[in-house]
This record gives structure tokens, sequence and C-alpha cells, in this order.
């Protein structure tokens, strides 16, 4: 295979991160240790996540052909991606973000969610939020508490008047 066909093969790859992955989130990786990758990749992988490093000239040309607008931080020094095609931003931010905790080497630069550029502070921002399925139960749980409510309160004169009976009945 050719170094052309090679390349080719390596920016349709890229296209098809940058065109399929809800969220993108543009790390250094440059003092990492082949382990602590590893390590990373693993976390990653619990949570329906990749974590890729790319080429910059490549990553550019990937973004230009799929319309992703790449902030210029984004491609410069030693570049990898941590991505999701179907699982939580939050999560992966959260994920990334207390990885960088634990080994200073691994630096977030920002990230792309849903064709819109973040920065670190942003980035840092979303991991701070809870996740999808929190937020569904927090949503779930906000509905259900009105009918529940409502139902103790009209069941409440019933309780009562079964109460009054049971005492009468006691009395005679």
């Amino acid at each position: 295979m050719s170094s052309k066909s090679k390349k080719v093969k390596l920016v349709d790859n890229i296209k098809k991160i940058y065109s399929e992955s809800n969220s993108c989130i543009f790390t250094h990786y440059h003092g990492l240790t082949v382990s602590q990758l590893n390590d990373l990749r693993d976390s990653l992988s619990k949570t329906n996540a990749k974590f890729k490093v790319i080429k910059n000239s490549l990553s550019l040309r990937a973004a230009n052909d799929t319309n992703v607008k790449l902030n210029e931080d984004f491609s410069i020094g030693p570049v990898a991606i941590a991505y999701t095609k179907d699982g939580d931003a939050s999560v992966l931010a959260k994920s990334i973000i207390d990885f960088s905790k634990s080994n200073k080497n691994l630096k977030v630069i920002g990230a792309i969610v849903n064709n819109a550029a973040f920065d670190k502070a942003n980035v840092e921002k979303l991991s701070a939020l809870p996740s999808l399925d929190v937020l569904r139960a927090t949503l779930v749980g906000l509905i259900q508490r009105p009918s529940t409510k409502l139902v103790t309160i009209l069941s409440a004169p019933g309780a009562q008047l079964a109460r009054l009976l049971n005492a009468y009945s006691k009395k005679e």
C-alpha cells in the first residue's frame, strides 16, 4: 500500500469519527507512558468511548471535508482525541478530566460537542454536569411527584372516614 493511499485511508477514518461522533475531546498526550494510555483507553471503553492519536495535518484535512470547525489549538502539538458515538458527552468529559487530574501529562485542549467548539474551561463545566441518565431520572421523579401527592390527597378523606367508622365500631 502506498503512502498516499495510507493517508487517504487515515483521513477517511478521521472523517468517519468526526461525522459519526456526538462529542470529541482534543488532548495533548505528550509524556504519557504506554501503560497510562492503555489505562485511559480501558477507562474510556467502560463509557463507550475511544481514544485515538491523530496526525494534525490529516485531522485538518478531515475536518475541512466534513465541515467541522476546528479551533487552531486543536491541531498544535501531539494531539489525541477521545470520542464517543452514542455515549454521553458529560460522561466522556468527566472521564477525561478525572484522568487528567491524576495524570498531569494529559492536557485537555478543547472539544467539539454536537458540532459546537468548546474550550478547556467549557469542557470542565461539561464534566461537572450530571449524566443524561441522571437528568432523565430526575425529570421522571419531578413528573411523578405531583401525581403521587394528588393520589395521597384524594385518598385522605376516604382513609379518615374509614378510621372514623372504625373508632365508632370499637366504641359500641
